[in-house]
């Protein structure tokens, strides 16, 4: 029988987690998928790992590249090899819970239209710390263009972990845009619901692993590296064809409004940790960028505060304003639906302890 799903999953230098997340992948209740693992010249124990598992299941293949050709690039090098009806993408370390594929291609079945389903990813630390559920805030249905769009920006984009594609979506968008670098996912599931309809459920689906490898662990000002990323994604939404000039210009003023607050909270966030050269980065981002006058001076006289004193309060001040903004994202999430996906993370995790360690 013919693959259904391919799993296109990047990896570099992670053998424990990739092994971990392949794993997530096997134990689909759905069964009829591949899995294609392709490894950025890691040069470590990661093809012993995936050649093991490969030998238990065939459905496993591996592919190494000759040299590391990047991130973004490794992803769509798996997309344009894609064969199959469907396909999902999935980080090295993350994971898919066991009714995915099930939940997803029961949806798409029903919504012959839409060009994905998204499921409920849980952003957790590997100790079950839940930080966030961007799709806890969306409701349960079908998105038809470019409503679907709108909530992206508003509520949160759907990820790459608990998403399932059409593989359709590729011939009527395009693959992922290196140009836009590591928020690559949000340009092209912003490109897909501004074309198609899309599924959302809350029902969990994926969880998006925080650790001190992680991007984001690493990039604490990420929004100040990739707010030109986000610039282009505007750009990119301004000039969709197939949505009406006053639609394309909502998206457009959405996403704007959205990097501009990103870039001064993580201003201030720079000013609190004594970051002067990211403080007055973000700064200059504002008064050039986006004309904040107001929004560059607040920033660059926080970032000007010696005093220890003065930067105790500001750090203070920082964390404060951080478990608020968590907060109120978080209570925006039904708790229904927290409970849910807390309770299948706890599962999850007590599942994989041994792998994990």
């Amino acid at each position: 029988m013919e693959s259904v799903i391919t799993t296109i999953i990047p990896t570099y230098r992670r053998p424990k987690l990739l092994r971990i997340a392949i794993l997530s992948v096997l134990q689909q209740t759905y069964r009829n998928f591949e899995i294609h693992i392709y490894d950025n010249a890691s040069g470590d124990e990661t093809r012993e790992v995936v050649e093991t598992l490969a030998a238990a299941d065939p459905r496993v293949r591996y592919h190494c590249h000759p040299e590391n050709i990047g991130l973004v690039e490794n992803f769509a090098y798996g997309m344009a090899r894609v064969r199959t009806p469907f396909f999902n993408l999935l980080s090295d370390d993350d994971v898919v819970f066991p009714n995915f594929f099930e939940l997803a291609l029961s949806a798409l079945e029903k919504n012959s239209e839409a060009i994905f389903f998204a499921g409920a990813t849980i952003w957790a630390t590997r100790d079950g710390d839940i930080w966030d559920i961007p799709l806890g805030r969306w409701r349960d249905g079908v998105y038809p263009p470019p409503e679907g769009l709108f909530e992206i920006i508003k509520s949160g984009h759907p990820d790459f972990t608990g998403t399932l594609f059409r593989s359709e979506a590729m011939s009527r968008i395009g693959t992922l845009d290196p140009a836009v670098g590591n928020p690559c996912d949000v340009d092209f599931v912003c490109r897909c619901a501004a074309v198609s309809p899309v599924i959302a459920s809350t029902k969990p689906c994926g969880v998006l692993f925080q650790h001190p490898a992680s991007a984001s662990a690493q990039s604490p000002y990420a929004p100040l590296a990739y707010w030109p990323s986000y610039a282009k994604i505007a750009e990119k939404i301004l000039r969709l064809p197939s949505l009406p000039e006053e639609q394309r210009r909502r998206g457009y003023t959405l996403m704007m409004k959205l990097t501009h607050r990103n870039v001064f909270l993580r201003g201030c966030k720079a000013s609190a940790n004594n970051d002067t050269e990211q403080a007055i980065r973000a700064a200059t981002i504002l008064r050039s960028s986006f004309s904040d006058f107001w929004g560059a001076l607040v920033v660059r006289a926080l970032s000007t505060c010696s005093a220890p004193g003065v930067r105790s309060l500001l750090a203070l001040l920082s964390r404060v304003a951080r478990l608020l903004r968590m907060r109120s994202r978080r209570e925006l999430i039904p708790s229904h639906i927290f409970s849910s996906c807390a309770a299948a993370l706890r599962t999850l995790l007590d599942e994989t302890q041994a792998g994990i360690a």
